[in-house]
């Protein structure tokens, strides 16, 4: 049966990993065309093929992209890893908009998250013989021109405190992609957490490269049937916490 709401926007992350992750949101978006959806894909301001300048990303800007994403009716949201983490915080201060979350190796400490950035990108320079960038207020994080003020804002982002303020009404799926480079403790607390409080929470974990960190073609099917199946299935969980 067709889902009554049929208005699914894709969050992505930021950085490379939005680069890297392209295909699968290709792919995402041919399923729910197959299903006789419709996934609305969208760029922060300042990010890709969006107008603006990545210097002047704030957490304000990316909150404020996504309700314009939404417009006017409550949305589903899909996210990944950094837009899953901005897509969850958007839905603690508009939760009238959103009709479920789909969190796909959402970002849980942000300040973890950064420091792994950073390392990268510390690591590149040392071997490419880069200074890092001289301009004040500024880093270089992945060849992106990044505010300290919005690298604060990430690094303050705390997904086990705010998912005890998610409003208890709003279906939520998250994703796990495990395998051997990519085990994270933090999801699992972040599901014990919401388990204890939402009415409607599963957890899908799938084993498969990091499409994120890499561009792959990998096979992406099973983890896109399972997203579109949900959608179709009116939010109710395949497995309960």
């Amino acid at each position: 049966m067709k889902n009554a709401n049929n208005n699914f926007i894709y969050c992505p992350p930021i950085f490379d990993e939005r680069k890297c992750a392209h295909r699968f949101a290709y792919k995402l978006a041919e399923n729910f065309i197959s299903a006789g959806l419709n996934l609305d894909r969208h760029d922060y301001t300042g990010t890709a093929e969006a107008v603006g300048e990545f210097e002047d990303i704030t957490i304000t800007s990316i909150k404020n992209d996504i309700e314009k994403f939404i417009s006017n009716e409550p949305a589903t949201i899909i996210a990944l890893r950094a837009g899953a983490s901005f897509a969850l915080e958007y839905s603690l201060i508009r939760p009238e908009q959103i009709n479920a979350l789909i969190l796909i190796e959402p970002v849980i400490l942000g300040s973890e998250y950064l420091d792994h950035l950073i390392r990268k990108q510390h690591l590149k320079d040392l071997m490419t013989k880069t200074s890092p960038t001289n301009d004040k207020g500024f880093l270089n994080i992945e060849g992106y021109k990044t505010s300290k003020i919005f690298i604060d804002q990430l690094k303050n982002i705390d997904l086990l405190e705010s998912a005890q303020k998610l409003s208890p009404k709003i279906p939520v799926m998250i994703i796990k992609i495990k395998n051997s480079s990519n085990i994270n403790p933090h999801i699992s607390r972040f599901a014990r957490t919401l388990a204890g409080k939402q009415e409607n929470i599963s957890i899908e974990k799938f084993n498969m490269p990091c499409f994120w960190e890499r561009i792959p073609i990998y096979d992406y099917s099973k983890l896109t049937k399972t997203i579109v199946d949900f959608c179709l299935n009116n939010h109710r969980p395949f497995q309960k916490l």
